[in-house]
């Protein structure tokens, strides 16, 4: 197993436990992938998972400008599709998972990129 996808795992298991529900993940759009996308709530969440054994700032250093932009993208898509197209709120998250060695568990950082309101019919 790879360590992105040990720590997509790890963070799939991390929301779950702070109530998420979780929708998709590795989600294929037109754009791009997204990583994790659920609910908290009502709210819609996609979720960027970055990992590192180095150090959270070397993943959280990959959460660049363009990067977000790209994310801002993914959920305008998401948002034109069924049946995503009635939400009311959104939010992004980007979640650095660190994990210092083997025998270490993950930790992990929440940062909220951006969110907003959605289109509603009334």
């Amino acid at each position: 197993m790879t360590d992105g996808k040990a720590a997509e795992d790890a963070v799939d298991e991390y929301l779950q436990s702070q109530g998420y529900r979780m929708i998709a993940r590795n989600l294929r759009l037109k754009q791009g992938e997204i990583d994790w996308l659920g609910w908290q709530g009502d709210i819609l969440t996609l979720v960027e998972v970055k990992a590192s054994k180095v150090s959270p700032e070397l993943a959280a250093g990959r959460i660049d400008t363009r990067k977000l932009n790209r994310l801002q993208h993914l959920m305008e898509e998401l948002l034109t599709l069924e049946p995503y197209r009635k939400v009311i709120e959104y939010r992004i998250l980007a979640i650095i998972a660190f994990k210092a060695g083997s025998e270490q568990g993950w930790e992990f950082s929440e940062f909220v990129c951006m969110g907003g309101q959605g289109e509603s019919d009334g």
